[in-house]
């Protein structure tokens, strides 16, 4: 009659270590998870096809979804810190943080030069033509809109 003795505390142990099993469900799952974040977000796009005239709303619109993602991306990656402590698993946790400090500057950057391109063509007499101050950046957010 043991309640609360090693055999106890050993049955915990076993049944907090994590299995290869419960591994590859947890990252099956945590893809799902990232999967329907996607779609959830990118629903928007399939609104806006009647509206030629309005481009520059395009790229205001990625600021949100880029922000999401990065924050959806971040939060799988500190829930597999937790459970994983494999070397892979680590690098990718390092290799995530740096593509987050990296999202983090481009979208600082792009907010910042699209500002300032719309001080610039708001000040110009009924001109179409607009400016390419903010094309790199945008370029930038696509490239990471793929990934």
């Amino acid at each position: 009659m043991y309640w609360h003795g090693a055999e106890c505390g050993r049955d915990v142990q076993s049944q907090t270590s994590v299995s290869p099993s419960n591994q590859s469900q947890m990252i099956i799952m945590m893809m799902m998870v990232m999967m329907m974040m996607m779609m959830i977000i990118d629903d928007d796009d399939d609104d806006d096809d009647d509206d030629d005239d309005d481009d520059d709303d395009d790229d205001d619109d990625l600021i949100p979804i880029i922000a999401c993602r990065v924050f959806c991306f971040s939060c799988l990656l500190i829930i597999n810190s937790l459970y994983f402590t494999n070397i892979l698993i680590i690098i990718i946790y390092i290799s995530g943080i740096i593509i987050n400090i990296i999202m983090i500057i481009t979208i600082i950057i792009t907010t910042i030069s699209g500002k300032f391109s719309i001080n610039i063509s708001s000040h110009k007499k009924k001109d179409k033509k607009k400016t390419k101050i903010a094309t790199g950046s945008v370029k930038l957010w696509k490239l990471w809109n793929l990934v």
